[in-house]
């Protein structure tokens, strides 16, 4: 029996919990940018607390994921993952 428990592979674990973006009143709290700033950066507070591109990249991965590719029961996934790479990458950088 324990030999079968340890031959299971193990799958990620998370918790999932809900965080609203921050309003451009909290924002300007947390960091003093521009308002074109928090257009690009988009509000959300782990990225604007802790800086970290990986954080927007998951967030956007989820949303293909979870809102555009699952809504509208689209088939290939990626060509949405590069499309939205495409556009963020052609756009130009912020000060």
């Amino acid at each position: 029996m324990l030999a079968d428990l340890l031959s299971i592979k193990l799958t990620g674990r998370h918790l999932t919990y809900e965080l609203f973006q921050f309003s451009y009143a909290e924002y300007l709290k947390a960091s003093a940018p521009s308002f074109e700033s928090y257009l690009n950066e988009g509000g959300f507070p782990e990225y604007v607390l802790l800086g970290s591109t990986q954080i927007l990249q998951e967030l956007l991965s989820d949303i293909i994921a979870r809102d555009i590719v699952t809504r509208y029961n689209l088939r290939d996934p990626a060509t949405i993952k590069q499309m939205a790479d495409i556009k963020r990458l052609s756009r130009k950088p912020h000060k």
